[in-house]
């Protein structure tokens, strides 16, 4: 008798402590708004290659009704899927949020505010 308990104590646990490690599920949100922030202009003169350069986004995105306010840094060209008014799939951890790309590849934007 004691054995099926202590088994079914150790299942118990068990089901507990993976349903806790599970990461939290993507959820529906939406872009309000997004904008590109302007490039500073280079300071001084140099003869040093210059790296690839980055491009800022202000992204307002609203999920489980709350509006985040992100900011994304990008080497390559936006996702043209991401405009105002459309659906994206979020997911939010701590300080980022994590952004679904057409690809199903998620990108992370770091929250503001």
């Amino acid at each position: 008798m004691k054995w099926h308990v202590s088994a079914t104590l150790a299942v118990l646990f068990l089901a507990v402590g993976i349903g806790l490690s599970q990461e939290p599920a993507y959820q529906p949100g939406k872009i309000v708004s997004m904008h590109k922030r302007e490039r500073a202009s280079p300071m001084g003169g140099t003869d040093a290659a210059t790296n690839r350069p980055e491009d800022t986004y202000d992204v307002s995105i609203e999920t489980g009704g709350k509006t985040y306010e992100t900011v994304y840094h990008s080497h390559s060209d936006l996702d043209p899927t991401w405009a105002q008014g459309k659906d994206v799939e979020v997911q939010v951890k701590g300080k980022a949020m994590y952004v679904k790309r057409s690809t199903g590849k998620p990108t992370k934007l770091a929250i503001l505010k």
